[in-house]
């Protein structure tokens, strides 16, 4: 018997009930022909929609963020639990319901206190939505995206991880090009002007796959868009079971967010969690490790220069504050033309590029604990030997092959994900 494994939760970044995202819908509807699940997040938008309200549901004095995602997501909700069959769920209809239910809240609920803001980028309760429904059944597969603003939906089984919405900002990017960039978001859904809802339909064969919807405080805030799928991946790999699943997932993008996050998934086909796991268990994150582990060295050199600046300093700072302490030139003496040699420390301080090189190496004791020692060793000393070379002639052709051969290996594509805090020395490096 097939079951469905559900993941979904709402972090509030600025305190508990002053979170703008709603909870997020998961949905699974079973019956004799209309088989069908359903996942969404929803995620008001504070900068253009802080005007003060009151509502039935939320209570006074919340913004019409606030108040937006949690009005939409429980009319999607409604929507979706209303219609007959999968079939006759359409863009067009959902925007209808998603409009009577705004122009009722806005009705029954005036402003309480107009926005101190005056922008045409003020709107009357604005919030993004991503959705995804599935069919349940068994045969050939239709996967129906909606989404307006930039709140993501992605599909995922064993072929890869595929993103199914299109952010609706001005100008296009990729989605790499947005983690960087600020682009204006020129469709939300709100009270007051015509909004669209985007949809796309995507055909699968396989009977097993995951649906997942999330708001841009969970994918926004990392290096690159890989990184969302890393999380996730090594989540997955490293829970017994889905509420493990969940809060590997949720401390790892509480790590880096600046924003309210909030997600739901739900993974269908397999019989249980540890289906899913050897489902995923071969699958790796195409262009990450190198990408990765290249962000973690800088992360490493961030905290070596912490060494290598006291140490500098301590060398200098003698003679150049000298003058104010009064003391004299004596660097030569006053009775010969020689130089007086300074005495040589007998201890130094290892150099600090191998300083570097430890941190590398006590990674490889980390990993791979079924690993001949022999290997291991032999592996270090390679490790050892790139490093003395970038030493002994520092250059981007010598670290370049550093970085190559950490990446080299099957053995140690995971190295950056599950060493990123021994790597980066705290969460806050």
């Amino acid at each position: 018997m097939k079951s469905t494994i559900c993941i979904q939760f709402m972090n509030e970044k600025r305190g508990e009930g002053l979170g703008e995202d709603s909870s997020p819908l998961s949905l699974i509807r079973k019956g004799d022909t209309n088989n069908f699940c359903a996942v969404g997040v929803f995620d008001g938008m504070g900068g253009s929609g802080a005007t003060k309200c009151a509502s039935s549901s939320c209570g006074e004095n919340k913004t019409h963020a606030y108040v937006a995602s949690r009005v939409v997501e429980k009319s999607v909700e409604n929507y979706c639990n209303k219609v007959s069959s999968i079939e006759v769920i359409n863009a067009d209809f959902m925007h209808d319901a998603i409009k009577e239910a705004l122009e009722k809240e806005k009705k029954e609920y005036p402003a309480q206190q107009q926005s101190s803001l005056k922008s045409r980028m003020i709107r009357e309760y604005p919030t993004t939505l991503a959705v995804v429904v599935a069919p349940l059944t068994e045969e050939g597969k239709t996967i129906h995206s909606y989404w307006a603003g930039d709140s993501r939906n992605y599909l995922w089984n064993k072929r890869g991880f595929f993103q199914i919405s299109e952010d609706d900002i001005e100008p296009k990017m990729d989605p790499l090009e947005n983690l960087s960039q600020d682009g204006v978001l020129s469709n939300c859904i709100c009270a007051d002007k015509d909004f669209k809802i985007n949809y796309k339909e995507i055909l699968i064969e396989e009977e097993k796959f995951i649906i997942l919807s999330a708001t841009d405080g969970c994918f926004g805030y990392f290096l690159t868009p890989m990184h969302f799928q890393g999380i996730l991946l090594e989540g997955l790999k490293s829970s017994k079971n889905e509420k493990e699943w969940e809060k590997s997932i949720q401390k790892e993008i509480q790590r880096v967010t600046g924003d309210d996050s909030s997600l739901s998934l739900i993974a269908i086909g397999y019989k249980d969690f540890e289906e899913l796991k050897m489902d995923m268990e071969c699958q790796k994150v195409v262009g990450f490790q190198k990408t990765q582990l290249v962000h973690n060295t800088i992360q490493i050199l961030s905290e070596v220069i912490k060494d290598i600046v006291p140490e500098g300093w301590s060398e200098y700072k003698e003679k150049y504050l000298s003058k104010l302490k009064g003391e004299q030139d004596n660097t030569y003496s006053s009775n010969s033309n020689e130089v007086s040699i300074p005495e040589i420390e007998e201890e130094k301080k290892p150099h600090w590029l191998y300083n570097l090189f430890m941190k590398f190496s006590n990674l490889f004791s980390k990993h791979n604990d079924n690993e001949e020692e022999a290997k291991r060793e032999e592996r270090k000393e390679r490790c050892y030997k790139l490093f003395e070379e970038y030493k002994n002639t520092p250059s981007l052709e010598s670290m370049k092959k550093l970085i190559d051969f950490l990446c080299e290996e099957e053995g140690n594509t995971d190295l950056t994900i599950d060493n990123k805090n021994h790597l980066e020395g705290n969460k806050d490096a």
